[in-house]
């Protein structure tokens, strides 16, 4: 027996064995896309558009919101132009090879024609016999999604469920005390789904904690609150850049105690931190292109504004004094 042949054998092997579907984020009776933005602004090639120059770099409005069709179209139309700068990425790979088994879309996505592609994604959006054949075909027997995605429950059949609430071990730019905001964001709520990593402004909570009887207090009702019945799984980040240990309760009230105040000063110096590094990033990719001189002088701005000094040096005073060159 030759290579070819034991390779195809192995092949079909692997293609007729059942298979679970270990992590996704689909939603409960809205399997497919809703149209081109739920495949071509996914945010990692949201974040691969943006460094190649596409001017937003955000995230399309989130799970449980939906972006309006006049959100997704003006994204798309603003995409588009940088897609060739990508073309060669993982992503762009990726990409295509989704539109191709699943449209039938073989060509590249021009200003001309995306919004025949929209159209067509957009037919099979509610489609649920055609989405049940996608993952009949392929062998997929059961999928691993968020419980706070389960909605009315109509695919309970095809999921399981993994918690996705309260993400203590993982850090966000420009903050010191996500664990503390995300089990906050979840005293006296119901499982939903996590901030984004890298969203921006942090939306209030209902309650804030001050006091290590309030972290007992939230952490019981976390644990009380998990479906235990209902979830396979859980899933969280562990950020690197974390110090694990074990924190007793005396300096978890002095951390307390410091929080409001150190709070707004290292959060500002931080995002101050972010904005130079992106700014280098966007003035490097640009120069690779011979566009670079914009995105130079912001940099430069933001480097030469910098205030001199042993009390004065400090990326929040930096960001301050380019914000005052800007204006």
């Amino acid at each position: 027996m030759n290579t070819t042949t034991r390779t195809q054998e192995l092949e079909q092997a692997l293609a007729a064995a059942p298979l679970l579907d270990a992590h996704t984020h689909l939603i409960g009776g809205k399997l497919a896309a809703r149209g081109l933005h739920d495949v071509l602004l996914y945010h990692m090639i949201v974040s691969d558009l943006y460094a190649a120059g596409c001017p937003s770099g955000a995230r399309l409005t989130q799970y449980p919101g939906w972006p309006t069709v006049q959100e997704a179209h003006a994204r798309i139309d603003e995409a588009v132009p940088y897609l060739r700068h990508i073309q060669h990425t993982g992503t762009a790979w990726c990409l295509r090879i989704i539109l191709a088994d699943l449209y039938d879309w073989r060509d590249p996505i021009t200003v001309d024609n995306w919004r025949r592609l929209d159209d067509i994604i957009r037919e099979r959006a509610d489609d649920r016999a055609w989405q049940h054949q996608v993952l009949d075909r392929v062998k997929i027997e059961r999928t691993v999604t968020e419980i706070a995605r389960r909605e009315s429950g109509s695919d309970d059949d095809r999921f399981q469920y993994a918690l996705e609430w309260g993400f203590f071990t993982r850090g966000q730019w420009g903050e010191y005390d996500t664990a503390l905001y995300e089990l906050e964001r979840c005293w006296g709520q119901h499982p939903e789904s996590p901030l984004p990593i890298g969203s921006g402004g942090r939306p209030a909570t209902e309650r804030t904690i001050h006091t290590l009887a309030d972290v007992h207090a939230a952490l019981d009702h976390y644990v009380k609150s998990i479906p235990y019945d209902q979830i396979l799984a859980t899933a969280t980040h562990l950020s690197t850049d974390i110090d694990y240990r074990l924190v007793g309760d005396a300096e978890m009230e002095q951390a307390l105690a410091r929080r409001a105040g150190v709070c707004p000063r290292l959060a500002a110096e931080m995002r101050a931190l972010v904005a130079l590094a992106a700014a280098l990033q966007r003035y490097e990719h640009a120069a690779d292109r011979g566009r670079g001189q914009p995105e130079r002088r912001r940099y430069d701005r933001l480097w030469a504004a910098r205030p001199r000094g042993d009390t004065a040096d400090t990326p929040a005073a930096m960001v301050h004094a380019s914000d005052a060159t800007s204006a």
